[in-house]
């Protein structure tokens, strides 16, 4: 048996500890959903079990009533940060609050193996969340899918945006995050599940269709590292007439690639000089 799925099967509250050391005891189990299984119990404990088990790849939760007090939330954070076999952790609707949030994103900021973290539905705020998981995707390469309850639409640049895509400089764009696609508006337009490298262009021509408007990119060559000429260059080629993959980069399609190559040609002898050094 690899995979147990008892999703909306109540268990007896008398049986939960035989139950969750049988699960420890079965060697070759590496996938369990427990959806709606446990509401009312207070299973913390158990989950924090089943990730130090160090050898599930998916566990599910949902609607579990899974409430952590500080110290709790310390054993949670570091068996996370620890383990290296868990893949997809689904533990939405679940009653988190703020402090919730944060003991997960910082297990993010140490584990290099989590990809798909669900977590909608659950109460922590808004704000919270934002910069509890904005400080951890600025570090963290490896998840590929966050999801969180959605927001209202904003036009406020805040920390999870800025490390999806930071556009202030060439450097800042080419060094976000580009793994991680975050389900949650009004972040879903920043990068394209499963397309790191194609998200990296994306950002790198925008910020150079941006400047171009006002023909301002020559002003920049002093801002760029010498081994993101070639980024920029290739997103050029690559992106110019691209099909856009949301409004996010709408400019991108406005912006002729060869009107920014001009551009880069009125700074050309700058521009050869870095390349050359490559």
């Amino acid at each position: 048996l690899r995979s147990l799925t008892l999703s909306s099967n109540g268990i007896d509250h008398d049986d939960i500890v035989d139950f969750f050391r049988a699960i420890g005891r079965h060697s070759t189990l590496t996938k369990v959903n427990l959806d709606c299984c446990f509401e009312g119990y207070g299973i913390h404990s158990h989950l924090c079990g089943l990730i130090l088990l160090n050898r599930l790849v998916e566990i599910s939760m949902r609607n579990d009533d899974l409430t952590f007090d500080a110290e709790q939330r310390q054993v949670l954070v570091e068996s996370l940060a620890s383990n290296t076999t868990l893949k997809r952790l689904d533990l939405r609707e679940n009653y988190f609050v703020d402090e919730d949030a944060a003991a997960y994103a910082s297990a993010l900021e140490t584990n290099k193996t989590l990809k798909y973290l669900l977590l909608a539905g659950n109460a922590f705020t808004d704000y919270v969340a934002d910069e509890c998981f904005g400080v951890a995707l600025m570090s963290n390469n490896t998840l590929e899918y966050l999801n969180l309850q959605d927001r209202y639409e904003t036009t406020t640049v805040t920390i999870l945006s800025r490390a999806l895509f930071h556009k202030t400089s060439l450097n800042s764009a080419s060094s976000s995050n580009h793994n991680c696609y975050v389900d949650c508006s009004p972040y879903q337009g920043r990068n394209k599940q499963g397309d790191p490298m194609g998200n990296r262009q994306r950002k790198i021509y925008n910020v150079l269709a941006t400047r171009h408007e006002t023909m301002s990119n020559v002003q920049h060559f002093d801002d760029i590292g010498i081994n993101l000429l070639p980024k920029m260059l290739s997103a050029v080629q690559l992106y110019a007439n691209a099909e856009e993959y949301s409004g996010f980069y709408l400019l991108n399609s406005e912006i002729p690639g060869l009107s920014i190559v001009y551009e880069l040609m009125r700074k050309w002898d700058k521009a050869l000089s870095i390349y050359k050094t490559l």
